[in-house]
């Protein structure tokens, strides 16, 4: 009986040192899957950090190409006013060349 007690308290003892060795490997386990994941929250929170400077930064971007844009818009609304004076003023030049021409060549005829 007492062999048969010695032989019990040592199963014991084995599965009593397994399982504080499955412990320590569980926690260390956890240990490390903590870690892992405080690692990731880390990188995530970087990313979105990220994401916001670049989200600003295109925002800043957009509203700058508007504005040139609208700056641009009115340009072309005075450079279009300012081709139509000149077409103008070019066809009144035209006009007052041919008139020339056709008041000096009727001088001419009316002299000779």
């Amino acid at each position: 009986m007492e062999l048969y007690c010695l032989q019990m308290l040592s199963v014991l003892l084995a599965i009593t040192q397994r399982n504080i060795q499955c412990e320590v490997q569980d926690e260390n386990i956890i240990r490390y899957i903590e870690k892992r994941i405080l690692g990731l929250e880390d990188r995530l929170l970087k990313c979105e950090h990220n994401v916001q400077l670049f989200l600003h930064e295109f925002q800043e971007l957009s509203h700058k190409l508007v504005s040139s844009l609208e700056k641009f818009s009115k340009y072309k609304v005075e450079v279009k006013g300012e081709m139509e004076n000149m077409w103008e003023r070019l066809e009144r030049a035209e006009w007052d060349i041919d008139y020339l021409e056709t008041a000096s060549s009727s001088k001419a005829q009316v002299v000779q």
